[in-house]
C-alpha cells in the first residue's frame, strides 16, 4: 500500500477519501469495485476495502454485494443524510472496541469472522454450491486457527493437520485448497493473507493484533 514516513518516522498512508472520492468520477459505469479503486489508486485490495468502508459508513456510498462481489455506488442525498446522521449519533455512544492489525472488531470472536467471511467472498474464488462453501469453511478454520495463537509463525503443514483433508472442497485434498485458495499466484490472490490481522512472514502466517 502507498506509504511514506512521518516526521516521526511512523508510516503514514498517502491514500485519501478525497482519491477514493476521485475514482467514482474516473470509473465508467454506475458501479465501483474495490478492483477499481486498488487499481486506480495504486493501493492494495485492503486499503481500497477500508477506504470504500469508510465513505459507507459516512454515508456518502451505498453498497451490495453481488456474486460474492461488493458494489459501491454513491448514495442518495437522503440515504447519506441518514446514515451520516447514525454515524454522528454512534459517535457519542459507548466507545468503540479497539481494532486488529487489519480493521478486524476485536470485540467478538462473531465478528471477526463475519468480517474474513466477508473477504473471502468479495475474492471471487474459484467453486461454487456446496465445494464453495467448504472451501471458505475451510480457510475460517485455519484463520480461527491463528486468531487463537497471536503472534506464533504457523506453517503449510500445522494447517494441513488441522483441516480433514477429505473436507476441504477437493478431490485432491489439503493440497488443492492450498494451491487454489492459500497460496495464491498471478492474478489469484491469497485468500488467507487478506483477512483481518493476518501477515504472511516467507512461508508462514502470523496473526498479529496492534498494541
Amino acid at each position: 500500500m502507498p506509504r511514506e514516513h512521518g516526521d516521526g518516522g511512523e508510516y503514514v498512508e498517502t491514500v485519501t477519501l478525497d482519491d477514493v472520492r476521485a475514482v467514482f468520477d474516473d470509473v465508467r459505469g454506475p458501479v465501483v469495485l474495490s478492483a477499481d479503486v486498488s487499481d486506480a489508486l495504486g493501493c492494495s485490495r485492503e486499503t481500497a476495502r477500508r477506504k470504500l468502508a469508510a465513505l459507507y459508513d459516512r454515508g456518502e456510498v451505498d453498497r451490495r454485494k453481488v456474486s460474492r462481489r461488493v458494489l459501491y455506488w454513491r448514495a442518495e442525498n437522503d440515504e447519506s443524510d441518514a446514515r451520516a446522521a447514525a454515524v454522528d449519533d454512534a459517535t457519542h455512544g459507548p466507545g468503540d472496541p479497539p481494532a486488529d492489525a487489519h480493521g478486524a472488531d476485536a470485540g467478538g470472536e462473531g465478528d471477526a469472522l463475519d468480517t474474513a467471511r466477508e473477504r473471502i467472498e468479495e475474492l471471487d474464488l474459484a467453486g461454487s454450491g456446496a465445494d464453495y462453501d467448504r472451501r471458505r469453511d475451510a480457510v475460517l478454520k485455519m484463520y480461527e486457527h491463528l486468531r487463537k495463537r497471536p503472534g506464533e509463525r504457523v506453517s503449510k503443514s500445522d494447517f494441513a493437520d488441522l483441516l480433514d483433508g477429505d473436507d476441504v472442497g477437493y478431490g485432491g485434498g489439503f493440497a488443492s485448497l492450498w494451491a487454489n485458495w492459500v497460496k495464491g499466484s498471478g492474478d489469484r490472490p491469497n485468500a488467507l493473507d487478506t483477512l483481518p490481522g493476518v501477515e504472511l512472514r516467507g512461508d508462514d502466517y502470523v496473526f498479529e493484533v496492534d498494541p
